[in-house]
């Protein structure tokens, strides 16, 4: 009995966690009683990425506004060139590692909390890599000129032209 009671008490956040993360919808239960990550439609990818130029947008928009304070210039440049390094290197999985470090280092940058924690919840580090599958290898090249766009706007401390290029980069992508 003392067993099955330490054994409840160590899956119940298991439970509970994979029960978020179905309601999310980044899981599924199968009839064996077994969870595994759900696969991603084209559909889900296109979903989700219409959400993400929203957020991206506002996290473009407040790195560029802090942009000029401590070290954030220099943190988003060193993580805009590892992407391009990554890519110049045709490493995919170091790629899309690379580009979550970058929106990461833009949403702390920005100053505000609840963009993190919504980025958290939005888990692009399960789509972004299935939605980068569905660019075709001719459009890489204005895909990462985008992103030099959307780099250049934050850099030069221009708010409203970093959301706007960073909108402009996902709809591309979409």
């Amino acid at each position: 009995v003392m067993l099955q009671d330490q054994a409840d008490t160590i899956l119940a956040p298991v439970r509970e966690a994979l029960h978020r993360l179905w309601g999310e919808g980044i899981v599924e239960f199968h009839s064996n009683r077994s969870a595994r990550v759900r696969r991603l439609s084209r559909d889900d990818v296109l979903h989700a990425s219409e959400v993400w130029e929203v957020h991206g947008g506002l996290m473009a928009r407040l790195a560029a506004e802090r942009i000029k304070i401590d070290d954030n210039a220099e943190r988003v440049c060193a993580a805009s060139a590892a992407m391009v390094d990554r890519r110049r290197r045709l490493d995919p999985a170091s790629y899309f590692h690379a580009l979550m470090k970058y929106q990461d280092v833009l949403a702390e940058i920005g100053g505000n909390p609840y963009v993190m924690a919504v980025k958290k919840r939005l888990h692009t580090e399960f789509w972004t890599p299935a939605s980068v599958l569905y660019i075709p290898d001719a459009a890489w090249t204005e895909y990462l000129d985008s992103f030099v766009r959307v780099n250049t706007a934050i850099l030069e401390g221009e708010p409203q032209e970093a959301e706007s290029e960073y909108r402009r980069h996902v709809r591309f992508a979409r």
